[in-house]
């Protein structure tokens, strides 16, 4: 939230907002970042501007477990990633940014949370998460403000 307010302006809502960019796309793996998967469930949902990547992160019959990425995409250091699983089937797949924004991890120097989905507390951020993958409108609306004033700074 510090980087959304010094580099846009941006407070909580509109930087949890502009957040839902990841939405769109996915991580390249070892030809990229060394993350690896699509925030949605593939690369068809992965072209869709919508909601999901909130109702995802907030869905409580997900299992989310955190993996290090660098052991499949042989990255040079730990890439730590939540993986979200249905019926062991992997649906989604988070970073610790996104993850921040529902739940209050505290990441070592490499990254690895010292919590997880069943034991962290709730970040401050959490209640927008709820109402932005539940209510797509309100997400939409504050998006749009967030991704304006990021490209007029």
């Amino acid at each position: 939230m510090a980087f959304f307010a010094i580099e846009f302006g941006l407070g909580p809502r509109l930087g949890t907002a502009l957040s839902g960019a990841h939405t769109l796309g996915g991580a390249a793996g070892a030809a990229g970042s060394g993350f690896l998967g699509f925030w949605k469930e593939n690369a068809t949902e992965a072209a869709k501007f919508d909601a999901r990547y909130f109702s995802l992160m907030a869905d409580p019959d997900l299992n989310w477990n955190l993996v290090n990425a660098a052991l499949q995409t042989n990255a040079n250091s730990p890439r730590w990633q939540w993986e979200g699983f249905r019926d062991n089937e992997q649906v989604s797949f988070m970073l610790n940014s996104d993850v921040a924004l529902l739940l209050d991890i505290q990441p070592n120097a490499e990254g690895r949370s010292s919590c997880n989905f069943d034991t962290c507390q709730q970040s401050q951020t959490a209640i927008l998460v709820k109402i932005y993958g539940r209510f797509p409108n309100f997400w939409i609306r504050d998006f749009s403000v967030a991704f304006t004033r990021m490209v007029e700074n």
